[in-house]
């Protein structure tokens, strides 16, 4: 269940997913919204003029607090406010570590201009110990999910923790399988089937060949889902805080909101 959710709020970045998002999950949950200002993204400042750019980043991220705030009042939903001015990431690590979940925008650009954003969410996704929703677009309604299946331990863990904080909403999961073989993919849907048969959910499966990146972003697009449940995989145990080729390649499509949990 959720009862406290933290909405990061960078100045550098387009915030209307977050807010978005952050309305829908709200309303739906009953849950209390913190709004966490926060130069995620950690874009570098520019050499010149560091004052005034500093007087303005901290003007650009009132006003999107301020967003916040009046969209939280209209829509009639509890709020709390960590700080009035942006926090280091450091800071807004620490603030945050007491929320069920966290809610983000991410950069536009892609390939993402430098690998400050990566680094802060692995940390972040580590360190906070809760499921990550990176907004997209305008938010759905809370009702049908998509979610990236291999039958490994990190995607059982992923959809273990989704249920648990959203089977009071009764959604409705669409587990995918990108294998070639097919007697193995539905060995592994069956799992999933399984798990989901002993809650109040719903749930159909799907299995494709190919390349399993662009056959979920295709789903994600076709299906119209509220976002994709990917489990973060460690490539091994020298590199385990890095993301694999399937997860960084959805991370950086800013038109697929996902929910991530390690």
């Amino acid at each position: 269940m959720l009862k406290r959710i933290a909405v990061i709020i960078d100045p550098e970045l387009d915030c209307r997913a977050v807010f978005s998002a952050a309305r829908v999950l709200g309303k739906a949950t009953d849950a209390v919204l913190l709004a966490v200002p926060c130069n995620f993204a950690g874009k570098k400042k520019k050499a010149a003029q560091p004052e005034k750019e500093g007087a303005s980043k901290t003007n650009l991220g009132a006003r999107k607090l301020g967003e916040f705030v009046r969209s939280c009042a209209t829509a009639k939903i509890d709020y709390e406010v960590a700080s009035s001015t942006p926090l280091t990431f450091k800071e807004a690590l620490s603030t945050i570590q007491g929320a069920d979940m966290l809610v983000l925008a991410r950069p536009a650009e892609n390939p993402w201009p430098d690998k400050i954003f990566e680094k802060h969410l692995r940390q972040l996704i580590v360190r906070c110990g809760c499921p990550v929703h990176l907004a997209a677009g305008s938010a759905r309604a809370i009702k049908n999910i998509l979610i990236a299946w291999d039958g490994s331990t990190e995607s059982i863990r992923t959809v273990k923790m989704h249920v648990q904080l959203f089977q009071a909403l009764k959604p409705h999961y669409l587990f995918i399988l990108c294998s070639d073989d097919s007697v193995e993919a539905q060995t592994q849907l069956h799992v999933a089937t399984d798990y989901i048969s002993h809650h109040p959910v719903s749930a159909e499966t799907l299995s494709f060949p190919g390349e399993p990146a662009k056959i979920l972003s295709a789903a994600f697009t076709r299906l119209k889902v509220w976002h994709l449940l990917v489990g973060l995989h460690r490539r091994n145990i020298y590199n385990k805080k890095k993301f694999g080729r399937t997860s960084r390649t959805l991370l950086r499509d800013p038109s697929i909101a996902l929910f991530l949990y390690d």
